[in-house]
């Protein structure tokens, strides 16, 4: 996929970490949906095994991705938020992450106005502390405020909690 992006180094920008980079700026303000259709997986541009969400707590700037059909999968990776506002994240499954942060769906470091729902988790790979035998951590929130989850664990024994 490829589009220009308001106040990206190089436009057009191509694939999708490329376009979320520049989308991170702030400088766009459009609202953007990324359709996601089957088993995603070995994506060229990650942080750190991740698909990495920032737009700068830009609350003009609104921003979706969706899983397009009932086998919506992002395979061996997952999705952080970090200093984002106002995204959605819907319909779409997560497995085998192997990122750095280790989890699914990892929201760190101030997001705000997120809705994850009807989305699936299953084990990803075993951390190296001993809670994260069974790949804890699927969905991880560090000072985030106003998040809604409803979401499907697969194989996780532990208690969703989620955060209004």
């Amino acid at each position: 996929i490829s589009i220009n992006v308001t106040g990206a180094s190089k436009n057009p920008c191509v694939g999708l970490q490329n376009i979320l980079y520049a989308i991170k700026k702030g400088k766009d303000t459009r609202p953007f949906i990324f359709r996601l259709i089957g088993n995603i997986t070995d994506m060229t541009v990650m942080e750190g095994g991740d698909i990495t969400i920032e737009n700068a707590n830009n609350p003009s700037s609104y921003l979706t991705i969706e899983g397009v059909g009932d086998d919506a999968v992002i395979n061996g990776m997952g999705i952080r938020l970090k200093k984002a506002s106002n995204i959605e994240v819907r319909n779409l499954a997560s497995m085998n992450c192997n990122s750095t942060a280790g989890d699914n769906f990892g929201l760190q470091q101030e997001n705000d106005y997120v809705w994850l729902h009807n989305c699936d988790m299953f084990y990803g790979d075993a951390g190296s502390d001993a809670d994260q035998i069974k790949g804890d951590g699927a969905l991880d929130n560090k000072g985030s405020t106003y998040v809604t989850s409803h979401t499907i664990i697969f194989g996780i024994a532990e208690k969703l909690v989620c955060w209004v």
